[in-house]
């Protein structure tokens, strides 16, 4: 592997390290600064509501993230072999303009912040189950990724299903960041 194709993986990683990494911590800070928030009771949007302690932060929190996992897409799309790989940076790319947007139309601006989050977090999790029909044809680590990637796209869905919409929410965040950490760490081994 030459050293410029190299740097270009590791750049791209770090994107999607970063983008992830920024939405947690800004979430997890959101969530102190806030005290009243209740994980799994609450919806995620309820932090950026401008009526709490804590709504900057969060919106804040959406923006870097869906500016970096955006970057992250992108430079996937551009090393990504394959139909359904390519097809899922798309679906990221989307994604992260509608996370985007949960941060920029906070919850009180209610119709276009719930087009917004429905819209993300949809696209998103087609994102993911794009990248194990992706990953399946890859042979051993690539079958482990896939089989990952439907867990992580799966398990939302049955919370929400059976039980309650803020846990499946905050499940369906957790997992993404997740999944894009190990997309990321994926491009540089």
């Amino acid at each position: 592997m030459e050293i410029e194709h190299l740097n270009t993986r590791r750049n791209v990683a770090a994107l999607g390290i970063a983008g992830a990494a920024s939405f947690s911590l800004l979430w997890s800070g959101a969530a102190l600064l806030d005290g009243a928030w209740v994980f799994g009771e609450m919806t995620l949007s309820e932090l950026g509501d401008p009526s709490r302690p804590a709504d900057l932060v969060f919106n804040m929190g959406c923006v870097l993230a869906g500016v970096l996992l955006g970057l992250f897409a992108y430079g996937m799309h551009r090393l990504q072999a394959g139909r359904w790989l390519r097809a899922s940076s798309t679906l990221l790319m989307l994604a992260s303009v509608f996370l985007i947007g949960v941060g920029l139309f906070p919850i009180h601006v209610e119709l276009l912040h719930n087009f917004f989050a429905v819209a993300f977090f949809a696209t998103l999790l087609a994102a993911i189950s794009a990248s194990a029909a992706g990953d399946w044809g890859r042979g051993g680590r690539g079958r482990v990724m896939a089989a990952a990637s439907a867990v992580m796209a799966l398990l939302p869905l049955l919370l929400l299903a059976f039980a309650s919409l803020p846990l499946a929410e905050a499940w369906a965040a957790i997992l993404a960041m997740a999944w894009a950490v190990m997309r990321s760490v994926d491009l540089l081994v």
